[in-house]
């Protein structure tokens, strides 16, 4: 009986297992840069073949990359174990494809990479809140990815079974391979990161593997999405004065806040005043008061207050309509302000019922439900938004509430309405698409940028239709604040929506403030959501004993002068950082903003750097003035008035 050498049966079995792996590394490769190709987010226009090559041999270069690390890996995982290896290699194959398609939708949409604490709050809330505003092309588009990543890891592991033999060897030559590819791309890609990163910079989207690789090491610093830089030094940073007193003067403002009583009112400006109508727009920005998009609102806009640099304290809804109905920045949100609304308060002290109406019922999924919500107003009524006509129902109980019958003990009404149309996905009356042309409701989010033109008249159209509705508010007896609840971005500064970017884009919005005794007047220094509630006040001729609690001014009797030297807070939705725009005189006009890490529950500060419009932050210059500069920031931020 002839005796069998195990040692070799050994070694042609492992042989054959590593041809397996390296056939299922080879074609997962060629799967990720297929998927790459394929993705609807890719297909803009590039101009000539030299460019096309460029984004394709990076392509392959970045999954290239990945795929001899997770050989390698599994090539090593062979030693001890066959099996473990396949399924090794076929769960890295799909997590490394669904790390593209997720790379490439959150950053087209955020402009926020994947690992990034602001990406993760994102698809944290997935679930829960935002898989409510998809569109059914959306949702469909997404699970045909998922379906397709399935299908390319379950055909790869069949193809891989089939008789493909290496040229040069079953065992050592995959391995060679991989390590040679893989210094190849390390050593091209250390001569060449300025290009790397320009291409990667320029089409995030086409290349999310290196926008991945390359925040490994650090940040991309040319991207107007990138990361937050390093903070600065102790050396650097330091409001001395500010940050030991912190606390102390948090706790004072919230003190402050909470003594704010009405302390007397004006007979004749609060006869004037008996209907106070609020209605906040969503995502209302302020280039759409424009004589084509919204005529009405163009034209009563000549007879108001209309604050044509105004900005919202926050880039999303929670911050800003937080701002309106307790006078203060955004940051202040979950202080113990947030559970008893300002406005509530000094309008019932003054004799006036309040209700709130809205075109929308998440108040809770967004954390709004300490200051909106039953208990605090004599009204209230919220729908679940299903298109225009959810809006006109919404603006139609607000007017019937401020016009029925008075009880003998309430003097005055104001009514909340909060109107939802021009929120993606943009609806609009099929008689007001007057902007072509417009994206049907066929459109995918995130959408590419060839398609942005398409988007914004859908945008256009939407406001032109919540025009219509607000031209059917009777104005004769009835004071009334426009606004939007924050801005939208259209791609400016790299992304879709709001909520994401500390950029103008997603911040600025108007404010009008109409009514038959309020003396027109054009304001172009900055304001803020802040002053909303102060102005309303002056308004009605509403006085409060404590003006210091309050971060806004009343806008109807401030110079501008006043106005010229403030500072305007923004604060991030999904982060603990806060812009700081309209900087003190001394500042060069090339820099708009500071950002700040600011967060009152722990009472920490911390100067992070300078904020252009959209929203990139790049580090402090050094230079002496940077100390003096922030100190005065934050003197006037926090100081009582």
């Amino acid at each position: 009986m002839q005796s069998v050498d195990t040692s070799r049966v050994d070694s042609v079995s492992n042989g054959s297992y590593c041809q397996t792996l390296a056939k299922i590394w080879i074609f997962g490769a060629l799967a990720a840069a297929i998927l790459l190709l394929a993705n609807p987010l890719h297909r803009d226009a590039i101009g000539s073949f030299t460019e096309f090559f460029k984004h394709l041999s990076l392509m392959l270069a970045e999954v290239s990359m990945m795929t001899c690390v997770g050989f390698l890996v599994s090539r090593i995982i062979l030693i001890f174990s066959q099996v473990v290896a396949i399924r090794f290699s076929l769960l890295a194959q799909f997590s490394l494809l669904i790390w593209v398609w997720l790379q490439s939708m959150v950053y087209q949409w955020s402009g926020h990479l994947l690992f990034s604490e602001e990406a993760l709050h994102i698809l944290m809330q997935l679930p829960t809140t935002l898989i409510e505003f998809a569109s059914p092309s959306t949702l469909l588009h997404a699970m045909l990815s998922l379906v397709a990543i399935l299908c390319v890891v379950t055909g790869n592991y069949y193809l891989a079974k089939l008789s493909i033999r290496f040229p040069f060897g079953h065992y050592f030559a995959p391995s060679l391979v991989s390590i040679g590819l893989l210094l190849f791309v390390l050593v091209t890609s250390s001569l060449y990161t300025e290009q790397i990163e320009r291409l990667a910079v320029e089409s995030p989207t086409r290349h999310p593997l290196v926008m991945m690789l390359r925040s490994i090491t650090y940040p991309v610093t040319a991207s107007k999405q990138n990361p937050a830089p390093e903070r600065l030094t102790e050396a650097t940073t330091a409001p001395q004065q500010i940050t030991p007193s912190f606390p102390r003067l948090i706790e004072a403002r919230n003190l402050a806040h909470r003594m704010i009583n009405v302390r007397s009112v004006n007979p004749e400006q609060a006869k004037s005043s008996q209907k106070i109508l609020v209605v906040i727009v969503e995502s209302l920005r302020p280039e759409l008061i424009d004589p084509e998009i919204m005529p009405w609102l163009h034209q009563q806009s000549g007879h108001a207050i209309f604050c044509r640099n105004h900005f919202s304290t926050g880039n999303a809804s929670q911050h800003g309509i937080f701002s309106l109905i307790n006078g203060v920045n955004g940051y202040w949100l979950h202080q113990p302000i947030t559970f008893s609304p300002l406005l509530n308060r000094l309008f019932k002290q003054a004799g006036y019922q309040v209700g709130f109406f809205a075109s929308k019922n998440d108040w809770g999924k967004f954390h709004m439900d300490g200051f909106i919500h039953p208990r605090s107003f004599d009204a209230f009524a919220c729908d679940h938004f299903d298109g225009v006509g959810t809006d006109r129902r919404t603006l139609e109980r607000a007017i019937r509430y401020l016009d029925s019958p008075l009880e003998d003990s309430v003097q005055s009404r104001v009514a909340i309405a909060y109107l939802y149309t021009t929120h993606a996905p943009y609806e609009s009356y099929l008689e007001d698409r007057i902007f072509t042309p417009a994206a049907d409701d066929r459109l995918v989010y995130p959408y590419r940028r060839t398609e942005r033109n398409r988007v914004w008249n859908r945008y256009l159209n939407s406001a032109h239709t919540v025009d219509r509705l607000l031209s059917k508010i009777p104005l004769e007896d009835k004071t009334l604040l426009i606004i939007g609840d924050h801005g939208e971005s259209f791609l400016e500064d790299g992304t879709i929506g709001h909520g994401t970017q500390l950029s103008h884009w997603q911040t600025k919005t108007p404010a009008v403030f109409l009514g038959p005794h309020i003396q027109p007047q054009l304001i172009d220094e900055l304001t803020s959501h802040a002053d909303l509630l102060p102005t309303l006040l002056g308004i009605a001729g509403i006085q409060i004993n404590r003006p210091d609690g309050l971060d806004g001014l009343d806008l109807s009797t401030q110079s501008g002068s006043t106005l010229e030297h403030r500072v305007v807070a923004v604060k991030d939705y999904l982060s603990d950082r806060v812009c700081l725009f309209n900087l003190p005189s001394n500042q060069p006009s090339k820099l708009p903003g500071i950002v700040f890490e600011l967060n009152l529950e722990k009472g920490n500060i911390q100067p992070i750097g300078i904020c252009d419009r959209d929203g990139a932050t790049t580090d402090f210059d050094s230079n002496s003035d940077t100390s003096d500069l922030i100190e005065q920031c934050l003197s006037k931020l926090f100081s009582m008035k």
